[in-house]
């Protein structure tokens, strides 16, 4: 996905000049049509984490490819709207089980 949009100036363009509605409308759109099934993994059968996990992927696609500082800080600024619900389930740690730290791919 970010290959494609880096190969497209247009696009890129029009991405780093996006206001914040448009990026989280763009989010939201992608993320309720990536999340209508259930997650694939055993480990998580939350639709709430499984939305969290494809908005930081394309977040992370988007501005990679636009290379924006700006919508960087959109998708920062996105990613913040789940805070309440990861506070109210015990913080990253409960969500997650996490056992040990380690980096994942």
């Amino acid at each position: 996905m970010d290959r494609k949009i880096r190969e497209n100036p247009e696009l890129v363009s029009k991405l780093s000049g996006i206001p914040y509605r448009s990026f989280e409308h763009v989010l939201d759109t992608c993320t309720r049509s990536l999340t209508t099934e259930p997650p694939p993994s055993r480990q998580s059968r939350s639709p709430t984490l499984h939305r969290i996990a494809v908005s930081m992927e394309l977040s992370r696609r988007i501005v990679t490819a636009t290379g924006t500082q700006r919508l960087e800080g959109y998708a920062e600024r996105y990613m913040d709207t789940f805070v309440p619900w990861i506070k109210l389930h015990g913080g990253w740690g409960k969500v997650l089980s996490i056992d040990r730290t380690e980096e994942w791919d």
